[in-house]
């Protein structure tokens, strides 16, 4: 599988959180080939037209249209118009989103979202991103890289948190989610956490009730509550989630990656990824294939 991990900048640079460039290619041609980072990735597309293809799955990008590729998540693109393409790119990180005087305060708005990208919208309309005003702040932040005034660093920032707060706030309206408290935040993560470092094991609900210190049926309605689904769900996600990382950096078989990621047999891994997916995954790893 021809796919990269971009590493992260070193921590001395000025890209270590946050970067933004303009990007052109004259006609139909591979802008980036498949790929996976540790930051967020906006698109605003300034001219022409992009093909992407985002987790496997493919989009279309026109002038004027944003896309958000999230953290960890695989991803291509390639110029789609005879003529010129354009699009701005910016990549920030996680923590810039958050201070780090009260970053549980600010992680309880920002974790369900970090959580569930499956719910998450891919491509956003050039005319829903003009009406909100997102486009003009593209372009500010994009203005700040470039000429790198006094406090550059400050503005961009501040542009980032308004261009994802109204991502964030457009997410939260289509999905209903509970905004944590600052305790909530803790115990939810801590059950990922638990999730993250056990998936690959059999765990039961009740294991993880016992990780947070909880009873069962404290946990069971604190999880279905906060979590927005079942604990068995989140599992499931948390797997096949690591299964498609797998399958499009690794060369192993479907049956060595259903053994890694907790699947009992080959069989229920590709019915439950078919399910989930759309697909079978020999058919999202040739999906993100150049």
């Amino acid at each position: 599988m021809d796919i990269y991990h971009e590493t992260r900048k070193p921590i001395e640079s000025e890209q270590y959180l946050y970067e933004c460039t303009l990007q052109r290619r004259m006609g139909r041609a591979t802008v980036a080939r498949p790929h996976i980072h540790e930051c967020f990735e906006a698109l605003y597309c300034t001219q022409g037209g992009f093909h992407l293809r985002i987790g496997g799955r493919p989009f279309e990008m026109r002038t004027g249209d944003m896309a958000l590729i999230d953290p960890m998540e695989a991803h291509q693109t390639q110029a789609a118009d005879a003529g010129e393409n354009a699009y701005i790119v910016l990549k920030f990180m996680p923590q810039v989103l958050y201070s780090a005087e009260q970053p549980l305060h600010e992680m309880g708005t920002l974790l369900p979202y970090l959580r569930f990208g499956d719910t998450h919208e891919k491509v956003f309309p050039a005319q829903t991103v003009h009406a909100a005003g997102m486009d003009a702040t593209f372009w500010e932040i994009y203005r700040e890289f470039a000429q790198r005034g006094y406090g550059y660093a400050l503005a961009a920032r501040a542009g980032i948190g308004r261009l994802f707060v109204w991502v964030l706030r457009r997410w939260h309206e289509r999905n209903a989610v509970e905004a944590l408290s600052e305790t909530s935040a803790r115990l939810l993560e801590r059950a990922f956490v638990f999730i993250e470092r056990n998936y690959a094991q059999e765990i039961t609900m009740r294991d993880a009730a016992r990780a947070c210190d909880m009873s069962y049926t404290a946990f069971s309605r604190f999880f279905s509550r906060y979590a927005r689904q079942g604990f068995a769900q989140t599992l499931l996600q948390v797997r096949l989630k690591k299964a498609m990382f797998l399958l499009l950096t690794t060369e192993l078989s479907t049956t060595e990656i259903a053994m890694q990621t907790g699947f009992s047999t080959a069989s229920y891994f590709i019915q439950r990824f078919r399910e989930v997916n759309g697909m079978t995954p020999g058919r999202y790893r040739r999906g993100m294939s150049p």
